[in-house]
């Protein structure tokens, strides 16, 4: 009989960064094993065909391996995992501060803090433990986690690359940004301070008498803080904001080739895979070195302090559009980087040392 690794989350939705991960783990596992995904939840109607749910998961013992992909906690997805009895293996993708949502959205909160809660409640059953960063090996340790291995299983940053260009987005993105724009990547959460990358592209033209527009690429699913991204978005004249929501794989490789600088401000990263997407196509990147940042982007980036301010990375914005020889830099450094992930950290490499511990 061939073997059989299966893989859970919570949900899926197009365009996250771990489903991409989940998927790109399936289809190298199928090489070697059986391997199906199983989640509580399907946000994107188009992964429904894709996956199936935890209900449906064959029984135990004909399941060699399950690996959980940890980060956010739900209760239904802890007793189903507590319920069985084949071997289980974690890939930890690090939680979000809990303190960041608890006021304005007291029930994802929950789902955070229910997320730590499950790393002890799954401790003494997980055999084998993966995180995707040094960073989230760390944090993993501080739940009692011994032996973790750094393996960002799943990561493909040129996954985007041998897309064709999408004609219509070209021609509305040039029409709207006529002299460019700036790229973001990731959903709209509070964490993600959308709020400052905002009021930097506003500095950057009010400053530096730019245009630039700023484009905003990833699901927003906590409607408040949307809200709030409206209103002040409104209040800043000198940035014309486009969010584009969820896109397709080709849509977000074109504002790749598109755009002329990736920048992010977040507070929290574990790993963060956009900006190496970005630099897979000579983007450069200039970004907020929090979390696993620094390790994860090394000098291929403009990493800027963990506390900077809109006006340090404004500042920042404009030297990386305006010099020459500074982009041609980051663009070495980012291919470099990337070469050297996909050698020693791609999805092959990563899946045959997990297969290889599993063994």
């Amino acid at each position: 009989m061939k073997r059989r690794i299966d893989q859970v989350l919570t949900g899926v939705a197009k365009g996250d960064a771990i489903t991409n991960m989940a998927f790109s783990i399936r289809d190298e596992l199928r090489e070697f094993v059986d391997s199906d995904i199983y989640v509580e939840f399907v946000l994107s109607k188009e992964l429904e065909d894709e996956v199936y749910y935890l209900q449906d998961q064959k029984p135990d013992l004909l399941v060699d391996l399950t690996l959980f992909h940890a980060s956010y906690g739900r209760p239904q997805v802890t007793q189903h995992i507590l319920s069985r009895n084949e071997k289980l293996a974690i890939a930890y993708h690090n939680i979000s501060p809990t303190e960041i949502y608890v006021k304005d959205n007291a029930e994802f909160a929950v789902g955070l803090e229910w997320g730590r809660y499950e790393l002890s409640l799954l401790r003494d059953r997980v055999k084998l433990s993966f995180a995707d960063s040094q960073f989230n090996l760390k944090d993993l340790e501080q739940y009692g986690y011994t032996d973790v291995h750094l393996a960002p299983v799943g990561l493909t940053p040129r996954r985007l690359t041998s897309l064709p260009y999408d004609s219509r987005l070209i021609e509305r993105l040039n029409r709207t940004f006529p002299d460019g724009f700036v790229v973001g990547v990731g959903q709209v959460l509070p964490h993600k301070r959308v709020e400052q990358l905002i009021e930097t592209i506003h500095l950057v033209n009010s400053v530096h008498d730019k245009n630039f527009g700023l484009v905003l690429v990833g699901a927003a699913r906590q409607e408040k803080y949307l809200d709030a991204i409206n209103q002040h978005k409104k209040s800043l004249p000198f940035v014309n904001v486009e969010l584009l929501g969820s896109v397709k794989d080709q849509e977000l490789a074109t504002v790749y080739r598109m755009a002329k600088c990736y920048f992010g401000m977040s507070d929290h990263e574990g790993l963060c895979i956009p900006p190496l997407e970005a630099m897979s196509f000579g983007l450069p990147v200039v970004i907020k070195g929090t979390g696993a940042i620094p390790e994860t982007l090394k000098n291929a980036a403009v990493v800027l302090p963990a506390n900077a301010s809109v006006t340090l990375a404004s500042e920042a914005i404009v030297e990386v559009i305006d010099n020459a020889n500074l982009r041609a830099v980051l663009a070495s450094r980012g291919y470099e980087l990337i070469q050297n992930i996909e050698l020693n950290e791609g999805t092959q490499r990563s899946v045959q040392k997990m297969l290889e511990l599993i063994a």
